[in-house]
């Protein structure tokens, strides 16, 4: 995964979560929503782009990805509990997932300014 598909991939499962806290009757667990892990982007974090690991950006990245991870299982403790959900441009949520884009955007402009060999994949 190069770093504009990581915007994509976190970009993708935020609409899929969005989705199933829509749906009557969804049920998803927390605790798989929390790891940070699981996720395109998390696995890709803590696989292969963990070349970036020395770098401050990628540490953010890291560190904001798993606040939105946090953020968006709460959601789902909130969907399941029959609670309504907020994913409005105020909320944690929206501010967790705007956090990662731009820690992705910010690792990115690192990566671009080390050259096009830092950006290769192994």
């Amino acid at each position: 995964m190069d770093l504009d598909e990581a915007i994509q991939a976190h970009s993708s499962w935020k609409q899929k979560l969005a989705i199933c806290l829509k749906r009557p009757g969804s049920v998803l667990k927390p605790a798989e929503v929390r790891a940070d892990n699981r996720s395109e982007l998390g696995q890709w974090l803590h696989g292969e782009g963990k070349k970036f690991s020395l770098l401050t950006e990628y540490k953010t990245l890291v560190s904001e990805n798993a606040r939105f991870h946090r953020a968006a299982a709460k959601l789902v403790e909130k969907a399941n509990a029959g609670q309504e959900v907020a994913l409005g441009s105020d909320s944690e949520f929206a501010s967790a997932s705007q956090n990662v884009v731009a820690a992705i955007t910010e690792l990115r402009k690192k990566v671009s300014a080390a050259g096009p060999k830092s950006q290769r994949r192994p």
